[in-house]
Protein backbone atom coordinates (compact mmCIF):
# COMPACT_ATOMS: atom_id res chain seq x y z
CA UNK A 1 0.00 0.00 0.00
CA UNK A 2 2.94 2.22 0.84
CA UNK A 3 4.48 1.57 -2.51
CA UNK A 4 1.25 2.10 -4.49
CA UNK A 5 0.81 5.43 -2.74
CA UNK A 6 4.48 6.74 -3.53
CA UNK A 7 4.17 5.83 -6.77
CA UNK A 8 0.86 7.79 -7.12
CA UNK A 9 2.88 10.67 -5.81
CA UNK A 10 5.21 10.48 -8.55
CA UNK A 11 2.97 10.38 -10.88
CA UNK A 12 0.99 13.28 -9.82
CA UNK A 13 4.46 15.33 -9.25
CA UNK A 14 5.35 14.59 -13.04
CA UNK A 15 2.00 15.13 -14.73
CA UNK A 16 1.72 18.76 -12.10
CA UNK A 17 5.62 19.78 -13.71
CA UNK A 18 4.33 18.70 -17.37
CA UNK A 19 1.37 20.81 -16.81
CA UNK A 20 3.14 24.19 -16.05
CA UNK A 21 4.45 23.44 -19.53
CA UNK A 22 3.24 25.70 -23.05
CA UNK A 23 -0.01 25.17 -23.91
CA UNK A 24 -1.18 23.69 -26.72
CA UNK A 25 -2.62 26.44 -29.69
CA UNK A 26 -1.55 29.57 -30.80
CA UNK A 27 -0.47 32.21 -28.45
CA UNK A 28 -3.04 35.54 -28.95
CA UNK A 29 -1.20 38.30 -30.23
CA UNK A 30 -2.92 42.04 -30.88
CA UNK A 31 -4.17 42.36 -34.88
CA UNK A 32 -2.49 44.75 -36.96
CA UNK A 33 -4.56 46.65 -39.32
CA UNK A 34 -3.52 50.10 -41.32
CA UNK A 35 -4.24 53.38 -39.28
CA UNK A 36 -5.41 56.84 -41.01
CA UNK A 37 -2.57 59.38 -40.83
CA UNK A 38 -5.35 62.14 -40.33
CA UNK A 39 -8.75 63.13 -40.45
CA UNK A 40 -10.62 65.81 -42.79
CA UNK A 41 -9.41 68.98 -41.12
CA UNK A 42 -11.47 72.13 -40.54
CA UNK A 43 -11.13 75.19 -39.01
CA UNK A 44 -13.84 75.01 -36.21
CA UNK A 45 -12.17 71.06 -34.68
CA UNK A 46 -8.83 70.75 -33.34
CA UNK A 47 -7.35 67.26 -33.58
CA UNK A 48 -5.26 66.19 -30.62
CA UNK A 49 -3.99 63.05 -28.71
CA UNK A 50 -5.49 61.59 -25.97
CA UNK A 51 -8.38 64.10 -26.35
CA UNK A 52 -10.95 63.72 -23.30
CA UNK A 53 -14.27 63.40 -24.39
CA UNK A 54 -15.83 61.99 -21.94
CA UNK A 55 -19.20 63.71 -20.40
CA UNK A 56 -19.03 66.11 -23.77
CA UNK A 57 -23.01 66.31 -23.19
CA UNK A 58 -21.91 68.67 -20.35
CA UNK A 59 -20.20 71.48 -22.99
CA UNK A 60 -24.29 72.16 -24.01
CA UNK A 61 -24.71 73.45 -20.45
CA UNK A 62 -28.21 72.43 -20.36
CA UNK A 63 -29.46 71.12 -17.14
CA UNK A 64 -32.40 69.24 -18.41
CA UNK A 65 -30.15 67.00 -21.01
CA UNK A 66 -27.92 66.17 -18.03
CA UNK A 67 -30.85 65.24 -15.92
CA UNK A 68 -32.09 63.10 -18.34
CA UNK A 69 -29.35 61.51 -19.30
CA UNK A 70 -28.27 60.35 -15.13
CA UNK A 71 -31.81 59.24 -14.92
CA UNK A 72 -31.19 56.99 -18.46
CA UNK A 73 -27.67 55.75 -17.32
CA UNK A 74 -29.58 54.26 -14.15
CA UNK A 75 -32.79 53.00 -15.62
CA UNK A 76 -32.40 51.96 -19.02
CA UNK A 77 -32.85 48.46 -19.76
CA UNK A 78 -30.18 48.19 -22.48
CA UNK A 79 -27.44 49.29 -19.84
CA UNK A 80 -29.30 46.63 -17.50
CA UNK A 81 -28.87 43.77 -19.73
CA UNK A 82 -25.53 44.79 -20.68
CA UNK A 83 -24.49 45.01 -17.20
CA UNK A 84 -26.21 41.69 -16.51
CA UNK A 85 -23.95 39.76 -19.67
CA UNK A 86 -20.83 41.16 -17.40
CA UNK A 87 -22.11 38.88 -14.31
CA UNK A 88 -22.79 36.36 -16.83
CA UNK A 89 -19.33 36.60 -18.19
CA UNK A 90 -18.13 36.50 -15.13
CA UNK A 91 -19.84 33.65 -13.82
CA UNK A 92 -18.42 31.61 -16.92
CA UNK A 93 -14.62 32.42 -15.84
CA UNK A 94 -15.43 30.49 -12.46
CA UNK A 95 -17.16 27.68 -14.33
CA UNK A 96 -13.64 27.16 -16.15
CA UNK A 97 -11.46 28.37 -13.75
CA UNK A 98 -13.47 25.24 -11.22
CA UNK A 99 -11.60 22.65 -13.50
CA UNK A 100 -8.34 23.64 -12.41
CA UNK A 101 -9.35 22.41 -8.56
CA UNK A 102 -10.17 18.75 -7.44
CA UNK A 103 -13.83 17.85 -6.88
CA UNK A 104 -15.30 16.15 -4.15
CA UNK A 105 -18.47 14.24 -3.88
CA UNK A 106 -20.07 12.60 -0.78
CA UNK A 107 -22.02 9.45 -1.46
CA UNK A 108 -24.75 7.43 1.26
CA UNK A 109 -27.15 4.48 1.02
CA UNK A 110 -28.94 1.87 2.90
CA UNK A 111 -30.30 -0.83 0.82
CA UNK A 112 -32.33 -4.04 1.51
CA UNK A 113 -30.69 -7.49 0.23
CA UNK A 114 -32.44 -10.46 0.22
CA UNK A 115 -31.68 -13.88 -1.06
CA UNK A 116 -32.72 -17.21 -2.03
CA UNK A 117 -32.24 -20.27 -0.06
CA UNK A 118 -32.79 -22.64 -3.07
CA UNK A 119 -29.84 -20.72 -4.66
CA UNK A 120 -27.86 -22.06 -2.04
CA UNK A 121 -25.69 -24.87 -2.17
CA UNK A 122 -27.25 -26.67 1.10
CA UNK A 123 -25.79 -30.13 0.61
CA UNK A 124 -22.40 -29.76 2.90
CA UNK A 125 -23.85 -27.14 5.38
CA UNK A 126 -24.98 -28.22 8.66
CA UNK A 127 -28.82 -27.99 9.41
CA UNK A 128 -28.05 -25.86 12.03
CA UNK A 129 -26.21 -23.30 9.91
CA UNK A 130 -29.57 -23.49 7.03
CA UNK A 131 -31.98 -22.85 10.48
CA UNK A 132 -30.12 -19.47 11.74
CA UNK A 133 -29.77 -18.17 7.96
CA UNK A 134 -31.30 -14.81 7.27
CA UNK A 135 -32.36 -14.23 3.49
CA UNK A 136 -32.28 -10.66 3.98
CA UNK A 137 -29.57 -8.12 4.74
CA UNK A 138 -29.36 -4.78 5.22
CA UNK A 139 -26.44 -2.98 3.43
CA UNK A 140 -24.50 0.19 4.94
CA UNK A 141 -22.57 2.27 2.66
CA UNK A 142 -20.89 5.70 2.90
CA UNK A 143 -17.53 7.59 1.86
CA UNK A 144 -16.24 10.07 -0.48
CA UNK A 145 -15.06 10.37 -4.06
CA UNK A 146 -12.52 12.98 -5.12
CA UNK A 147 -11.45 13.42 -8.88
CA UNK A 148 -8.81 16.01 -10.07
CA UNK A 149 -7.90 16.28 -13.84
CA UNK A 150 -4.46 17.78 -14.04
CA UNK A 151 -4.28 20.28 -17.24
CA UNK A 152 -1.06 18.45 -19.59
CA UNK A 153 -2.25 20.33 -22.29
CA UNK A 154 -3.42 23.55 -21.49
CA UNK A 155 -7.36 22.21 -22.59
CA UNK A 156 -8.68 24.28 -19.03
CA UNK A 157 -5.87 27.12 -19.48
CA UNK A 158 -7.17 28.20 -22.93
CA UNK A 159 -10.65 27.45 -21.74
CA UNK A 160 -10.10 30.56 -18.99
CA UNK A 161 -8.25 32.68 -21.09
CA UNK A 162 -11.28 32.42 -23.25
CA UNK A 163 -13.46 33.36 -20.77
CA UNK A 164 -11.03 36.20 -19.75
CA UNK A 165 -11.39 37.68 -23.00
CA UNK A 166 -15.49 37.60 -23.07
CA UNK A 167 -15.52 38.91 -19.70
CA UNK A 168 -13.49 41.89 -21.80
CA UNK A 169 -15.76 41.85 -24.51
CA UNK A 170 -18.31 42.19 -22.80
CA UNK A 171 -17.52 44.99 -20.29
CA UNK A 172 -16.84 46.63 -23.96
CA UNK A 173 -20.43 46.02 -24.70
CA UNK A 174 -21.47 47.60 -21.88
CA UNK A 175 -19.58 50.84 -22.43
CA UNK A 176 -20.88 50.81 -26.40
CA UNK A 177 -23.94 49.96 -25.34
CA UNK A 178 -23.89 53.72 -22.58
CA UNK A 179 -21.85 55.58 -25.99
CA UNK A 180 -24.65 54.50 -28.00
CA UNK A 181 -27.74 55.47 -25.11
CA UNK A 182 -25.90 58.85 -24.74
CA UNK A 183 -26.02 59.94 -28.42
CA UNK A 184 -30.10 58.66 -28.44
CA UNK A 185 -30.98 60.55 -25.87
CA UNK A 186 -29.36 63.95 -26.45
CA UNK A 187 -30.01 63.48 -30.06
CA UNK A 188 -33.57 63.33 -29.27
CA UNK A 189 -33.79 66.04 -26.73
CA UNK A 190 -32.25 67.97 -29.40
CA UNK A 191 -34.99 66.80 -31.75
CA UNK A 192 -37.70 68.05 -29.31
CA UNK A 193 -36.48 71.55 -28.87
CA UNK A 194 -36.22 71.61 -32.75
CA UNK A 195 -39.71 71.09 -33.14
CA UNK A 196 -40.87 73.27 -29.99
CA UNK A 197 -38.29 75.77 -31.74
CA UNK A 198 -40.06 75.51 -35.44
CA UNK A 199 -43.99 75.45 -33.61
CA UNK A 200 -42.95 79.06 -31.42
CA UNK A 201 -42.02 80.59 -35.05
CA UNK A 202 -45.50 78.85 -37.25
CA UNK A 203 -46.91 79.99 -34.38
CA UNK A 204 -45.55 83.89 -34.59
CA UNK A 205 -45.60 83.51 -38.19
CA UNK A 206 -49.23 82.96 -37.76
CA UNK A 207 -49.51 86.51 -36.39
CA UNK A 208 -48.05 88.13 -39.26
CA UNK A 209 -50.08 86.35 -41.47
CA UNK A 210 -53.02 87.28 -39.56
CA UNK A 211 -52.26 91.02 -39.29
CA UNK A 212 -51.81 90.66 -43.07
CA UNK A 213 -55.29 89.49 -43.65
CA UNK A 214 -56.85 92.20 -41.17
CA UNK A 215 -55.26 94.82 -43.71
CA UNK A 216 -56.41 93.31 -46.72
CA UNK A 217 -59.82 93.01 -44.87
CA UNK A 218 -59.46 97.05 -44.12
CA UNK A 219 -58.46 97.81 -47.51
CA UNK A 220 -61.56 95.76 -49.22
CA UNK A 221 -63.84 97.85 -47.09
CA UNK A 222 -62.05 100.57 -48.63
CA UNK A 223 -62.40 99.48 -51.68
CA UNK A 224 -59.19 99.22 -52.44
CA UNK A 225 -58.45 95.52 -52.26
CA UNK A 226 -60.25 92.62 -53.77
CA UNK A 227 -62.06 89.01 -52.12
CA UNK A 228 -59.34 86.90 -54.12
CA UNK A 229 -56.82 88.41 -51.78
CA UNK A 230 -58.83 87.74 -49.06
CA UNK A 231 -59.46 84.55 -49.73
CA UNK A 232 -55.89 83.64 -50.80
CA UNK A 233 -54.28 85.20 -47.20
CA UNK A 234 -57.33 83.08 -45.41
CA UNK A 235 -55.96 79.62 -47.21
CA UNK A 236 -52.48 80.67 -46.64
CA UNK A 237 -53.14 80.79 -42.65
CA UNK A 238 -55.12 77.56 -42.97
CA UNK A 239 -52.30 75.94 -44.60
CA UNK A 240 -49.74 77.62 -42.09
CA UNK A 241 -51.89 76.52 -39.10
CA UNK A 242 -51.84 72.80 -40.64
CA UNK A 243 -48.16 72.92 -39.82
CA UNK A 244 -48.88 72.60 -36.03
CA UNK A 245 -51.09 69.32 -35.09
CA UNK A 246 -47.93 67.80 -37.39
CA UNK A 247 -45.01 69.29 -35.08
CA UNK A 248 -47.44 68.80 -32.03
CA UNK A 249 -47.56 64.85 -33.04
CA UNK A 250 -44.01 64.78 -34.39
CA UNK A 251 -43.15 66.16 -30.75
CA UNK A 252 -45.27 63.80 -28.58
CA UNK A 253 -43.76 60.86 -30.40
CA UNK A 254 -39.96 62.15 -29.77
CA UNK A 255 -41.19 62.35 -26.35
CA UNK A 256 -42.18 58.94 -26.43
CA UNK A 257 -39.00 57.61 -27.81
CA UNK A 258 -37.29 59.51 -25.34
CA UNK A 259 -39.14 57.81 -22.05
CA UNK A 260 -38.59 54.38 -23.57
CA UNK A 261 -34.25 55.58 -23.45
CA UNK A 262 -35.03 56.62 -20.19
CA UNK A 263 -36.46 53.21 -19.01
CA UNK A 264 -39.66 54.97 -18.48
CA UNK A 265 -43.25 54.67 -19.84
CA UNK A 266 -44.41 56.36 -22.68
CA UNK A 267 -46.56 59.04 -20.71
CA UNK A 268 -43.28 59.80 -18.62
CA UNK A 269 -42.09 63.23 -19.86
CA UNK A 270 -45.66 64.73 -20.59
CA UNK A 271 -45.05 66.43 -17.01
CA UNK A 272 -41.68 66.94 -17.00
CA UNK A 273 -40.22 68.16 -20.18
CA UNK A 274 -40.81 72.02 -20.38
CA UNK A 275 -41.64 73.91 -23.47
CA UNK A 276 -38.20 75.31 -24.54
CA UNK A 277 -37.77 76.70 -27.90
CA UNK A 278 -34.32 76.98 -27.83
CA UNK A 279 -31.99 74.77 -29.08
CA UNK A 280 -28.96 73.50 -27.53
CA UNK A 281 -25.25 74.13 -29.09
CA UNK A 282 -21.77 73.12 -28.68
CA UNK A 283 -19.01 75.90 -28.22
CA UNK A 284 -17.79 76.85 -31.71
CA UNK A 285 -14.04 75.68 -31.17
CA UNK A 286 -14.03 71.80 -30.47
CA UNK A 287 -11.18 68.82 -29.52
CA UNK A 288 -10.87 65.81 -30.63
CA UNK A 289 -8.63 62.73 -30.69
CA UNK A 290 -6.73 61.40 -33.80
CA UNK A 291 -7.06 58.16 -35.95
CA UNK A 292 -5.15 55.97 -33.70
CA UNK A 293 -7.23 56.68 -30.30
CA UNK A 294 -10.15 54.71 -32.24
CA UNK A 295 -8.29 51.30 -31.42
CA UNK A 296 -7.85 52.56 -28.17
CA UNK A 297 -10.75 54.02 -26.83
CA UNK A 298 -13.92 52.99 -29.22
CA UNK A 299 -15.41 50.28 -27.20
CA UNK A 300 -17.20 48.18 -30.48
CA UNK A 301 -13.52 47.82 -31.54
CA UNK A 302 -12.43 46.85 -27.94
CA UNK A 303 -14.88 44.15 -28.15
CA UNK A 304 -14.49 42.51 -31.65
CA UNK A 305 -10.56 42.12 -30.19
CA UNK A 306 -11.52 40.59 -27.19
CA UNK A 307 -14.02 38.56 -29.00
CA UNK A 308 -11.28 37.50 -31.83
CA UNK A 309 -9.04 36.74 -28.56
CA UNK A 310 -11.81 34.08 -27.32
CA UNK A 311 -11.85 32.42 -30.50
CA UNK A 312 -8.19 32.08 -30.54
CA UNK A 313 -8.15 30.92 -26.50
CA UNK A 314 -10.64 28.67 -28.11
CA UNK A 315 -8.32 27.09 -30.96
CA UNK A 316 -5.90 25.79 -28.09
CA UNK A 317 -9.00 24.55 -26.14
CA UNK A 318 -10.26 21.94 -29.55
CA UNK A 319 -6.58 21.11 -30.33
CA UNK A 320 -5.97 19.73 -26.75
CA UNK A 321 -8.75 17.05 -27.36
CA UNK A 322 -5.70 15.46 -29.93
CA UNK A 323 -4.10 14.76 -26.44
CA UNK A 324 -4.74 12.24 -23.66
CA UNK A 325 -6.16 13.49 -20.46
CA UNK A 326 -3.99 12.28 -17.31
CA UNK A 327 -6.22 12.53 -13.56
CA UNK A 328 -6.19 11.20 -10.28
CA UNK A 329 -9.22 9.04 -8.77
CA UNK A 330 -9.72 8.60 -5.17
CA UNK A 331 -11.97 6.99 -2.56
CA UNK A 332 -12.63 6.42 0.46
CA UNK A 333 -15.66 4.98 2.47
CA UNK A 334 -17.37 2.31 4.89
CA UNK A 335 -19.63 -0.67 3.79
CA UNK A 336 -21.28 -2.45 6.80
CA UNK A 337 -24.10 -5.02 7.32
CA UNK A 338 -24.28 -5.15 10.82
CA UNK A 339 -23.88 -1.49 12.24
CA UNK A 340 -22.96 -3.77 15.43
CA UNK A 341 -19.90 -5.04 14.02
CA UNK A 342 -18.48 -1.63 12.39
CA UNK A 343 -14.99 -1.77 13.44
CA UNK A 344 -12.57 0.17 11.14
CA UNK A 345 -10.25 -2.30 10.35
CA UNK A 346 -13.25 -4.81 8.52
CA UNK A 347 -15.46 -1.97 7.16
CA UNK A 348 -13.10 0.48 5.13
CA UNK A 349 -12.88 0.47 1.53
CA UNK A 350 -10.61 3.14 -0.58
CA UNK A 351 -8.99 3.31 -4.33
CA UNK A 352 -6.65 6.07 -5.18
CA UNK A 353 -4.46 6.16 -8.71
CA UNK A 354 -4.30 7.73 -11.97
CA UNK A 355 -7.07 7.93 -14.90
CA UNK A 356 -6.14 8.04 -18.33
CA UNK A 357 -7.97 8.68 -21.32
CA UNK A 358 -7.50 9.51 -25.33
CA UNK A 359 -9.87 10.04 -28.03
CA UNK A 360 -8.04 7.68 -30.41
CA UNK A 361 -10.34 7.49 -32.76
CA UNK A 362 -13.68 9.39 -33.17
CA UNK A 363 -14.43 9.91 -37.09
CA UNK A 364 -12.17 12.78 -37.43
CA UNK A 365 -14.59 14.27 -35.04
CA UNK A 366 -11.80 16.62 -33.34
CA UNK A 367 -10.22 18.01 -36.28
CA UNK A 368 -13.50 19.16 -37.58
CA UNK A 369 -13.34 21.01 -34.18
CA UNK A 370 -10.28 22.07 -34.58
CA UNK A 371 -11.27 23.53 -37.96
CA UNK A 372 -14.38 24.84 -36.80
CA UNK A 373 -12.59 26.75 -34.29
CA UNK A 374 -10.18 28.39 -36.17
CA UNK A 375 -12.08 29.39 -39.17
CA UNK A 376 -14.75 31.24 -36.64
CA UNK A 377 -11.29 33.24 -35.51
CA UNK A 378 -10.72 34.09 -39.11
CA UNK A 379 -14.32 35.26 -38.78
CA UNK A 380 -13.49 37.16 -35.66
CA UNK A 381 -10.29 38.91 -37.18
CA UNK A 382 -12.96 39.96 -40.11
CA UNK A 383 -15.08 41.16 -38.21
CA UNK A 384 -12.31 43.31 -36.10
CA UNK A 385 -10.94 45.05 -39.23
CA UNK A 386 -14.42 45.78 -40.58
CA UNK A 387 -15.27 47.43 -37.08
CA UNK A 388 -11.85 49.28 -37.67
CA UNK A 389 -12.74 50.62 -40.99
CA UNK A 390 -16.48 51.24 -39.93
CA UNK A 391 -15.06 53.61 -37.22
CA UNK A 392 -13.01 55.29 -39.37
CA UNK A 393 -15.87 55.63 -41.85
CA UNK A 394 -17.73 57.24 -39.06
CA UNK A 395 -15.78 60.15 -37.92
CA UNK A 396 -14.71 61.13 -41.58
CA UNK A 397 -18.75 61.25 -42.18
CA UNK A 398 -19.43 62.89 -38.89
CA UNK A 399 -16.73 65.55 -39.66
CA UNK A 400 -17.98 66.06 -43.46
CA UNK A 401 -21.68 66.29 -42.06
CA UNK A 402 -20.47 69.04 -39.29
CA UNK A 403 -18.48 71.14 -42.08
CA UNK A 404 -21.14 71.24 -44.54
CA UNK A 405 -23.69 71.58 -42.30
CA UNK A 406 -22.13 75.08 -40.46
CA UNK A 407 -21.64 76.37 -44.43
CA UNK A 408 -25.46 75.80 -44.89
CA UNK A 409 -26.30 77.44 -41.08
CA UNK A 410 -24.30 80.63 -42.57
CA UNK A 411 -26.70 80.63 -45.64
CA UNK A 412 -29.84 80.06 -44.51
CA UNK A 413 -29.57 82.53 -41.82
CA UNK A 414 -28.81 84.73 -44.42
CA UNK A 415 -31.78 83.89 -46.05
CA UNK A 416 -33.82 84.43 -43.29
CA UNK A 417 -32.67 87.93 -42.74
CA UNK A 418 -33.49 88.72 -46.50
CA UNK A 419 -36.74 86.96 -46.73
CA UNK A 420 -37.86 88.96 -43.39
CA UNK A 421 -36.25 92.44 -45.35
CA UNK A 422 -38.25 91.26 -48.32
CA UNK A 423 -41.51 90.42 -46.48
CA UNK A 424 -41.27 93.82 -44.75
CA UNK A 425 -40.50 95.92 -48.16
CA UNK A 426 -43.00 93.96 -49.91
CA UNK A 427 -45.67 94.64 -47.31
CA UNK A 428 -44.95 98.19 -47.12
CA UNK A 429 -45.15 98.61 -51.12
CA UNK A 430 -48.43 96.87 -50.88
CA UNK A 431 -50.19 99.25 -48.85
CA UNK A 432 -48.71 101.67 -50.04
CA UNK A 433 -50.32 100.65 -54.18
CA UNK A 434 -47.08 99.95 -55.59
CA UNK A 435 -46.88 96.30 -55.19
CA UNK A 436 -49.60 93.14 -55.50
CA UNK A 437 -50.11 91.00 -52.57
CA UNK A 438 -48.75 88.05 -54.45
CA UNK A 439 -45.35 89.85 -53.33
CA UNK A 440 -46.63 89.67 -49.67
CA UNK A 441 -47.84 86.37 -50.29
CA UNK A 442 -44.72 85.27 -51.44
CA UNK A 443 -42.35 86.83 -49.16
CA UNK A 444 -44.61 85.60 -45.96
CA UNK A 445 -44.49 82.07 -47.26
CA UNK A 446 -40.16 82.27 -48.27
CA UNK A 447 -39.57 83.75 -44.47
CA UNK A 448 -41.79 80.70 -42.90
CA UNK A 449 -39.86 78.13 -44.86
CA UNK A 450 -36.83 79.80 -44.45
CA UNK A 451 -36.84 80.12 -40.62
CA UNK A 452 -38.15 76.47 -40.44
CA UNK A 453 -35.18 75.38 -42.13
CA UNK A 454 -32.78 77.51 -40.31
CA UNK A 455 -33.78 75.71 -37.11
CA UNK A 456 -33.58 72.61 -38.58
CA UNK A 457 -29.86 73.38 -39.52
CA UNK A 458 -28.91 74.57 -35.96
CA UNK A 459 -30.17 71.13 -34.70
CA UNK A 460 -28.20 69.25 -37.28
CA UNK A 461 -25.35 70.97 -36.31
CA UNK A 462 -25.62 69.91 -32.51
CA UNK A 463 -26.26 66.55 -34.23
CA UNK A 464 -23.41 66.43 -36.10
CA UNK A 465 -21.07 67.05 -32.93
CA UNK A 466 -22.58 64.36 -30.97
CA UNK A 467 -22.27 61.76 -33.85
CA UNK A 468 -18.55 63.26 -33.44
CA UNK A 469 -18.43 62.28 -30.15
CA UNK A 470 -20.56 59.25 -31.05
CA UNK A 471 -17.88 58.05 -33.43
CA UNK A 472 -15.14 59.04 -31.08
CA UNK A 473 -16.71 56.68 -28.53
CA UNK A 474 -17.32 59.03 -26.31
CA UNK A 475 -19.01 58.85 -22.98
CA UNK A 476 -18.62 57.40 -19.26
CA UNK A 477 -16.08 55.22 -18.56
CA UNK A 478 -17.06 51.89 -17.74
CA UNK A 479 -15.21 49.90 -14.72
Amino acid sequence: MKNTTVSALLIFLTALSISACKAIGPDYQSPVVPVMESFSTQDTITFCRDADMKRWWEKLEDPTLDRLISHAISKNQDVRIAVFRILEARANKGLATSETLPSFDANASVNALRSSKTGLDTANLPSTIMEDYDATQILHEGGFDASWEIDLFGRIKRSIEAADAEIGASESDLADTMVALLCDVAKNYVEIRKVQAQTDVVTKNLDLQQKTLDLIEKRFKSGMDTQLNITTSKALIADTKARIPQLAAQQKTLRHRLAILLGEAPDFLISILDNNPQIPSFPEKLVVGIPADLLRVRPDIRTAERQLAAQVARIGVAKADFYPRLGFNGSIGLSIVDLGEMTLDNSWTGSIGPSFSWAIFNGGAVRARVAAADARSKQALALYEKTVFHAYEEVENALVQHKEELLRKVHLKTAVAENTRAYELSLRLYTCGLADYIHVLDSERNLLNSKERFIESLALVTDSVIELHKAFGGGLAVR
